[in-house]
């Protein structure tokens, strides 16, 4: 009987290079001894998609939502037609939080636009959920199956929004346990110990950092932060990104010279 003989180190270089993105992280998870050899090896990825709390690479998406299993409120805000597809951070108390506020941290990369800059606005929150209700309540006019159903969802989470504010304002805590949600090709809870944007931005980390890397075609959304990777190049395509994001590329020092400087 033959035995198949290791690769050698350059060999096993060349067959990981030629290896999908996909298949490389998949690789590298499932073997630890590749490790070494496979962050070593330069990374060629078709498509890089990333903003604050999901991203893809090539066809693989990767995105992480906040969710509880005992809170009702969270079921509604997935649903109610003011949250639905709304990218949010919750609280302690289950309250939606667009303040989309992050600390940098040495090394990392922060692409945020001037209008991007935005805080939520807190005054009046009590009030003004309460003048929604209100309305739902005492409003005569004719409504459809379809728009008694929205409304009546909008009720709930009103209401569970002005129970959760005046928890908060009396410094009463949460009965209810948030988790982050990864999802991707199966679906994975973290406790929310740590901000959604910080959860993503370790996962970047987790698969791309420490690597040498090309991406063809590189799509980064405002609001979005990650750490440097060891190295990394960007072809021409990407020449489609706004100037603004450009220019904060180019002064990074891992960038290397195709389509940034």
């Amino acid at each position: 009987m033959m035995e198949s003989k290791p690769f050698t180190y350059q060999s096993l270089k060349c067959v990981l290079e030629h290896m999908t993105a996909e298949i490389r992280i998949q690789l590298s998870d499932r073997c630890p001894s590749l490790r070494e050899t496979d962050r070593a090896t330069l990374l060629r990825i078709r498509k890089l998609k990333l903003n604050q709390l999901e991203f893809r690479i090539n066809k693989t998406l990767f995105k992480l939502r906040m969710t509880s299993f005992d809170d009702p409120m969270i079921d509604n805000l997935a649903i109610d037609p003011y949250y639905k597809d709304t990218e949010f951070e919750l609280d302690d108390y289950g309250i939606p939080e667009r303040s989309f506020e992050t600390v940098p941290l040495p090394g990392d990369i922060v692409i945020r636009r001037r209008w991007a800059r935005r805080k939520d606005v807190e005054t009046r929150r009590i009030e003004d959920h309460e003048t929604t209700l209100r309305w739902f309540r005492t409003s005569r006019a004719i409504k459809n199956e379809k728009r008694l159903e929205r409304e009546r969802i909008q009720t709930i989470t009103c209401e569970g929004m002005i129970a959760a504010l005046r928890r908060r304002a009396a410094g009463v805590p949460s009965p209810y346990t948030y988790f982050i949600k990864l999802e991707s090709r199966r679906d994975e809870y973290l406790l929310h110990t740590r901000k959604v944007y910080e959860a993503c931005k370790y996962l970047i980390t987790k698969l791309l950092g420490g690597r040498q890397i090309h991406v063809q075609y590189l799509d980064i959304e405002d609001l979005t932060q990650f750490e440097e990777p060891k190295t990394f190049s960007i072809g021409m395509k990407s020449a489609e990104q706004s100037a603004e994001i450009l220019g904060i590329l180019k002064n990074v020092p891992g960038a290397r010279e195709q389509g940034l400087r």
